[in-house]
């Protein structure tokens, strides 16, 4: 019977350590976070969730390990921190990450159906009297879409 590596070890054949972050070389997944197959657990693990965890200890399943440096390939257990899925988001928002365009205002968010010209006039009908319903049929949006730039909670920037 073949004698199996342990993780450690493989992990450790596969970083290539810099003065800053710790590179993961091997597997990646689409996100460019390393992968590992852990045998112990029969299945495929994220590598700095496994460094961190051979640094502090085990982390449970519902906890996240997030990166102060903002690399996905790094496993340098100094820029991992332990956080939740709403740290996570926050993180991912808050350094302009996002992929669904939570963070990203107007135009630039990716799922935005109109533009500032169309809000500008959106919010100066609907001021002038033609109904949330209209302006929604106009602009081939819902009516909350429209209810939310009248208020303001949408399209903050434009005024």
């Amino acid at each position: 019977m073949r004698k199996l590596t342990p993780i450690s070890q493989r992990l450790e054949a596969k970083v290539i350590k810099t003065d800053d972050c710790w590179l993961w070389q091997g597997a990646k997944n689409p996100n460019g976070y390393g992968q590992i197959w852990d045998m112990d657990a029969g299945r495929l693990r994220l590598v700095h969730r496994v460094s961190y965890e051979q640094e502090h200890g085990p982390v449970a399943d519902e906890a996240c390990v997030l990166h102060r440096c903002d690399v996905p390939a790094c496993v340098r257990p100094s820029h991992l921190f332990l956080g939740t899925k709403k740290d996570n988001t926050q993180d991912m928002i808050a350094k302009g990450r996002s992929r669904m365009g939570v963070s990203l205002p107007g135009e630039s968010n990716l799922a935005a159906r109109l533009n500032a010209v169309q809000v500008g006039e959106i919010r100066t009908l609907h001021s002038g009297g033609l109904a949330i319903r209209a302006c929604a049929r106009r602009y081939g949006v819902s009516q909350r879409t429209i209810q939310r730039i009248v208020r303001g909670t949408h399209w903050q920037e434009i005024r």
